[in-house]
């Protein structure tokens, strides 16, 4: 049996909740696949967003409470670009202010 989140945890669907979260601002500007239906929540009508993620293909998704609305990304679809791998290159510190 090969080793995943769910076997660790001991629970037994492969999404697990990363939290619970007030929508701000660009939350409630969503303009994608909104309902067209008259008096149907929308994402500005939404008090939480849930996020969670799919222990099978590390896929989050964050999920409007009322509208019901998700926007999801996999970060691991795709290779890291060269400029994103570990070691990462840092700029060095600003210089310590003068000392009075």
């Amino acid at each position: 049996m090969a080793v995943t989140a769910q076997n660790m945890l001991g629970i037994g669907g492969h999404y697990a909740g990363v939290g619970v979260y007030s929508p701000g601002d660009p939350w409630r500007r969503l303009t994608g696949d909104q309902p067209a239906a008259q008096g149907a929540a929308r994402t500005s009508d939404d008090q939480a967003v849930f996020v969670v993620v799919d222990s099978n293909t590390g896929e989050i998704r964050s999920c409007g409470d009322l509208s019901g609305y998700c926007i999801g990304m996999n970060p691991w679809a795709k290779p890291l670009a060269a400029g994103h791998t570990i070691p990462a290159a840092l700029a060095p510190p600003p210089p310590e202010p003068a000392a009075k």
